[in-house]
């Protein structure tokens, strides 16, 4: 991609994709974003590896936190970390399926 600024043309590359990793705070009304946590990467193993980490972290167990994950701002997963392994939303580490450009948990 060519851009022009002040008359000077720069030749700069788009990454084809972004990973975004966040940790948010569940608060009644809304949620709060941890910023100093947040991972935005073209890198899909960036991207694993920040959510795993973020998601192993006993400091969240138990808490009202959420990890999310995105690729070009499309929802890829969402752990709840104060969900019993009964609810719908909980899943093992074990369980996901890794893919190229996405991930899915079984």
């Amino acid at each position: 991609m060519l851009i022009s600024l002040a008359n000077k043309t720069m030749r700069i590359s788009i990454p084809k994709c972004m990973y975004k990793v966040i940790i948010l705070k569940r608060r009644k009304g809304g949620s709060d974003l941890i910023n100093e946590l947040t991972t935005i990467t073209p890198s899909l193993e960036a991207a694993k590896v920040a959510f795993l980490e973020i998601r192993k972290n006993s400091d969240f167990q138990g808490e009202n936190y959420i990890v999310l994950m995105s690729k070009d701002k499309v929802k890829l997963n969402v752990h709840l970390f104060n969900v019993d392994e009964s609810d719908p939303s909980f899943f093992n580490l074990d369980d996901i399926v890794w893919y190229e450009n996405e991930f899915l948990h079984s």
